[in-house]
């Protein structure tokens, strides 16, 4: 996992690079250039539109979208982004290729059909995610609500990852079957012509989602396949908030089932998954702590309730007690409360004091034992009058910094889907020879692709169950592509007559003298 793999300097001899700088003009220059010249030799009208957009959108890349990036290092390249550009390179050349050897078809014709894949592809692709992780993208303002600007910005920042590859999918094929009826090309022929190219696609793109750290399987403790990321990654995050990781040498205890609404689901292969996450309002109570841990020595115990919490950053060493005094302090709502406290604080990534007030359970087990003689005894009246005479224990505030974090191996389920796709992309390379049905490939990418989504989406955990279906959002979107799929298959099957490309780009006077 590499999530960032450099930064661009956003400033050349301190002349600005982004913004309304050196490629704002650059692409100005570059663009004017083409429709003069568009203009001049009468060409198409269409290339004269299609210049105007691709330099209307490059230029809201480098003056605005650009600049927003940028962290004070410079424009960050994400691992993430660079996978999925160069699949959609990759897979943009092959179909080209193919294209061009089988059917003699014009490059042009097949980038332009990819260009509109691919803007449609990633509109479906954050609209999928968004539908399915949608509360975490809402921002709100305890004393404003949710602010709508930070909302919509969270929503349309790419380059922290959170695409859907079913939503990439169904969103560059519908668009594209429309676009395919504009041109007046042949719908199934070209959609076979592209499966093999989209799997290769999905195959290089998935390796962004593992650079990235999204989209990870369940816990796997061999190591291999296992593969451990580090800390402070989604599979770490995960596994801190459904109690399979510490977090950073103690663990809290797990909001109860009847405090939480239940939820009759169709199948089980995704049941409700209850974690730290979980809404509930009970008390924050410490469960176990790792021995000789920072927590333990700082006098951290099993069955202490954490009242509130704070960060401190002292100047050097370890922090003095009127600072731990004077710390602000934060009280949580729930175990939610508490993590994202932590989160905000800059845990597990940074590792400031956690201050805690806390109030522990009896200091001895002679209390405890009296405590159990009692209750058996039911003095009833006595009890009461010697539990209200019996001190409150006072809260105390301890310091430590948390740590270290562990992080348990997952299946690398981004490198199976990976390999998988590719897979599937030869397989309908050779489809492609063997029959000669259009509509036949298309058809066979949408039957085996669910099936090998539906498997990985087993051996995943971060998705939990859809609208009661038992099954993840992606499972049930497999299931209706694969009956789709089905059916298309028996239509292709079924239907005679040449493949419609025969014919359709004869060649040229030169390349037929070639």
């Amino acid at each position: 996992m590499r999530q960032t793999l450099f930064f661009i300097p956003t400033e050349i001899f301190g002349v600005p690079l982004f913004g309304v700088g050196i490629l704002f003009w650059l692409i100005v220059a570059y663009f004017v250039w083409r429709i003069a010249r568009n203009m001049l030799t009468r060409r198409k009208t269409g290339e004269l539109v299609s210049d105007i957009l691709v330099g209307a959108v490059a230029i809201a890349i480098v003056a605005w979208i650009a600049p927003s990036l940028n962290f004070g290092y410079g424009l960050p390249v994400r691992g993430y982004g660079v996978f999925l550009m160069l699949g959609i390179v990759l897979a943009s050349i092959f179909a080209m290729h193919r294209a061009k050897k089988k059917w003699n078809i014009p490059p042009e014709l097949i980038l332009s059909i990819v260009l509109v894949e691919v803007i449609s592809g990633i509109i479906g692709a954050r609209i999928f995610y968004v539908a399915e992780y949608w509360r975490s993208f809402i921002v709100s303002d305890p004393g404003a609500g949710v602010d709508l600007g930070a909302t919509v910005r969270a929503i349309l920042n790419l380059t922290q990852g959170g695409l859907v590859v079913f939503g990439s999918i169904i969103g560059g094929i519908v668009t594209t079957l429309v676009y395919l009826r504009m041109k007046k090309l042949p719908l199934l022929a070209t959609m076979d012509l592209f499966a093999p190219a989209l799997m290769i696609g999905i195959a290089v793109g998935r390796l962004g989602c593992f650079m990235n750290g999204c989209c990870f399987g369940a816990v796997c403790d061999a190591v291999p396949p296992g593969v451990v990321f580090p800390v402070a990654s989604p599979a770490h995050y995960y596994q801190m908030e459904h109690g399979q990781a510490s977090l950073g040498g103690f663990n809290l205890f797990m909001p109860k089932e009847e405090d939480v609404p239940q939820e009759e689901t169709l199948f089980h292969l995704k049941e409700k998954n209850l974690g730290l996450m979980t809404f509930s309002a009970e008390p924050v109570v410490v469960e176990s702590v790792d021995t000789g841990s920072a927590p333990e020595e700082a006098g951290l115990r099993p069955g202490m309730t954490i009242l509130r919490a704070g960060a401190l950053l002292p100047a050097g060493g370890e922090p003095a007690a009127d600072q731990i005094e004077k710390t602000v302090m934060y009280t949580p709502v729930g175990t939610r409360g508490f993590l994202n406290f932590l989160y905000s604080a800059g845990f597990p990534g940074r590792s400031p004091y956690l201050v805690l007030e806390v109030t522990g359970p009896p200091d001895s087990e002679e209390e405890k034992t009296e405590s159990a003689e009692e209750e058996a005894a039911g003095e009833g009246e006595a009890d009461a009058e010697s539990a209200a005479e019996k001190p409150v224990p006072k809260p105390q505030r301890i310091a430590f910094r948390p740590g270290p974090f562990d992080v348990r191996a997952v299946h690398p389920t981004q490198l199976y889907s990976s390999a998988l796709a590719l897979l599937l992309a030869a397989v309908l390379c050779i489809a492609g020879r063997l029959v000669k049905k259009d509509g036949f490939v298309f058809a066979l990418m949408l039957i085996c692709y669910p099936v090998c989504r539906f498997l990985i989406e087993m051996v995943r955990t971060d998705e939990p169950s859809f609208m009661g279906t038992g099954l993840s959002v992606s499972q049930c979107v497999s299931v209706l592509v694969l009956l789709c799929g089905a059916a298309l298959m028996i239509y292709a099957l079924s239907r005679r007559g040449a493949p419609a490309f025969e014919g359709m780009f004869p060649p040229t006077e030169d390349e037929a003298k070639g």
